[in-house]
């Protein structure tokens, strides 16, 4: 049990290296980041339609919820550590 917590807590232990979980997060949340935001637009004929702020910060909360999930692993750079 004590394992599995500390593998939740801490992400990035050695066999994971830093700067991979960093570069995989980043991505993660960027693409998060964009797929939220074009949420957010569709359904709108003008971009005068849309309400930024709405939009904005749903795109913001969908990637700092990703950065969240992310510190359970990432399968991406698991794979690479294990393989």
């Amino acid at each position: 049990m004590k394992d599995i917590c500390v593998e939740i807590v801490n992400p990035i232990s050695n066999r994971i290296k830093r700067k991979d979980w960093i570069r995989a997060t980043g991505v993660r949340a960027t693409r998060t980041f964009f797929q939220a935001l074009s949420a957010g637009l569709i359904g709108v004929v003008t971009f005068s339609e849309v309400d930024w702020r709405f939009a904005l910060s749903t795109a913001l909360m969908a990637s700092f919820i990703s950065i969240i999930n992310a510190l359970g692993g990432i399968p991406e750079v698991n794979e690479q550590a294990n393989g």
